[in-house]
């Protein structure tokens, strides 16, 4: 019970100092990106160049796959966002964003490479999220459904481990001190990237839901940059913070 309530306790300090360190960095990142977008109103170059600089950082091939994958779903949201403003998207389709999401889904056989079981979940969540997609792109009323919100699910799930990936090269899992490690940056990674989908999820499990509900929703993390800052501003908060306390 101790263990348990003392693992409960450094998960959430980690989580907490992980949390604020991403925050100092989202400003500044999100003052660059003012920056590059006052030259130039193109969402295709201003968002190249915003993501340019992670290549200099980049030390592994774990890294170098971390960073397409990030770079194509900031380019899948260019290509095809679900809202403009609070306005839905007459002509969205899910189906890029969901491809980008089941590829993340498919590090999970970078990140355990023996571990058959973790394999199979992996490849039981790339299966969701396509059927997912390509649902929502034949029929766009699908997307009105509770099984829309479960299938949705699999993008949360790759979007974890392609965030876990950036750890690959540095812990082994064979290492007890470094399976300490992975499994609390593991579980602060479910606390962050959960959070902020909540605002879609929940509402779809909601019946009396107001119609405005999601769409304000979206129009918030845009704001603050979930789907264009937020992995950039992740990788560099996790760089510092693993050079600084590990």
């Amino acid at each position: 019970m101790s263990i348990n309530l003392d693992y409960t306790l450094i998960l959430i300090k980690y989580t907490a100092s992980f949390i604020t360190l991403f925050s100092v960095i989202l400003i500044c990142l999100n003052q660059y990106n003012n920056l590059i977008c006052a030259f130039t109103d193109n969402n295709y170059i201003s968002f190249t160049i915003l993501y340019l600089p992670i290549i200099f950082f980049c030390q592994t091939k774990y890294d170098i796959i971390w960073f397409m994958l990030a770079y194509a779903h900031g380019i899948a949201h260019i290509i095809d966002p679900a809202f403009y403003g609070v306005k839905y998207n007459e002509s969205y389709s899910p189906f890029g964003d969901y491809l980008v999401h089941a590829a993340q889904c498919l590090t999970m056989f970078l990140f355990h490479r023996n571990n058959l079981p973790m394999k199979i979940i992996g490849l039981w969540f790339f299966t969701t999220i396509m059927v997912g997609g390509a649902m929502g792109h034949l029929e766009m009323t699908f997307m009105n459904t509770t099984l829309w919100v479960f299938l949705s699910g699999g993008g949360i799930f790759g979007t974890i481990y392609h965030m876990m990936l950036l750890n690959k090269s540095k812990y082994s899992e064979s290492n007890e001190t470094h399976q300490m490690i992975i499994n609390l940056k593991l579980g602060s990674n479910i606390i962050f990237w959960v959070a902020p989908y909540l605002g879609y999820i929940i509402p779809r499990l909601i019946f009396s839901y107001s119609p405005w509900t999601i769409p304000q929703w979206d129009l918030w993390m845009n704001q603050i940059g979930l789907f264009r800052i937020w992995f950039m501003c992740y990788f560099f908060t996790h760089k510092i913070y693993d050079h600084i306390f590990f």
